[in-house]
């Protein structure tokens, strides 16, 4: 089973190294590394940095979630980074309340 916060799919698709994932949002490269690995997930700030970046719903909740968002909130064409965040920042809202 693949993780639900999927770092190393990102960084693949997108062809990032560590470092320059670190240089291009300013996270340190331990603590992407420790995404990549799985032996942490980032805060919602660090998300955002994520997405500036280019992490999709889908990488960052795992398919079957991020597929809901994209459809069920947006159509997917016109599914923008700013978007993205807010939504992000709506869940964890909500997941904060329970």
């Amino acid at each position: 089973m693949d993780p639900i916060f999927n770092m190393d799919r990102f960084m693949k698709r997108k062809g990032y190294l560590i470092r320059e994932l670190s240089e291009k949002t300013g996270i340190s490269q331990s603590l992407i590394g420790n995404w990549k690995s799985n032996l942490a997930v980032p805060s919602y700030e660090k998300l955002g940095k994520l997405i500036e970046a280019g992490m999709t719903a889908q990488e960052m909740f795992g398919d079957e979630l991020g597929n809901m968002l994209v459809k069920n909130s947006y159509p997917y064409k016109d599914f923008e980074k700013s978007q993205l965040k807010k939504a992000v920042c709506e869940i964890l809202g909500e997941l904060s309340k329970q």
